[in-house]
């Protein structure tokens, strides 16, 4: 799985790297100031978001969040409001802004990814679906347990720290990568 990291991270273009490197602060951004204007912290922000993501699109998903956000201020109910993903989803951001749900410790990608995002917590990496091709090279793969998971973070994170960057940034630019290259590197 590392050379698959490597072999994807040494083709990435000054696009991907600089991507790569900025995404998760410049998340963090965002999520610092739509926590300023809603009163609620970046971890917060971050679980909103990330309970609203299944099948949705990045900026449609940032809309998502803020018309969420919205309609918690205003007191309206999740039926009351449209977003693009599924009505569970809806209703588990809905309670998340309402301090009555969260993103739990052993939904390790979700939480991870609001660890990231929320906090910039260099400790936890995302291991998603692309992150999982990168580390296979195929478009087909087995969703790791959580040893694996764990074990996963930590090859991250030692590739990361050979490359003087963030196990978190390695997975930004390699996911970027892969996603713009996707039908010449997967099998």
């Amino acid at each position: 799985y590392s050379n698959n990291l490597e072999t994807i991270l040494n083709g990435a273009n000054n696009n991907s790297i600089d991507f790569g490197l900025n995404w998760y602060n410049d998340f963090y951004l965002w999520s610092e100031n739509l926590g300023k204007k809603y009163n609620y912290d970046t971890f917060t922000i971050a679980s909103v978001f990330s309970a609203l993501s299944p099948r949705n699109k990045l900026e449609k998903n940032k809309i998502d969040t803020i018309n969420v956000l919205d309609a918690v201020k205003q007191g309206l109910k999740p039926e009351q409001i449209k977003v693009s993903t599924f009505n569970n989803n809806k209703n588990k951001a809905f309670n998340i802004a309402l301090n009555k749900d969260s993103i739990k410790k052993d939904s390790l990608k979700t939480y991870s990814f609001c660890k990231n995002v929320g906090e910039l917590d260099s400790n936890f990496v995302t291991i998603d679906v692309w992150q999982m091709r990168a580390l296979t090279l195929k478009k087909e793969y087995k969703t790791p347990t959580k040893l694996e998971y764990l074990q996963l973070v930590d090859l991250h994170q030692k590739l990361a720290n050979k490359y003087n960057i963030l196990g978190y940034q390695l997975q930004a630019i390699t996911w970027e990568t892969l996603r713009n290259n996707y039908k010449t590197i997967l099998k």
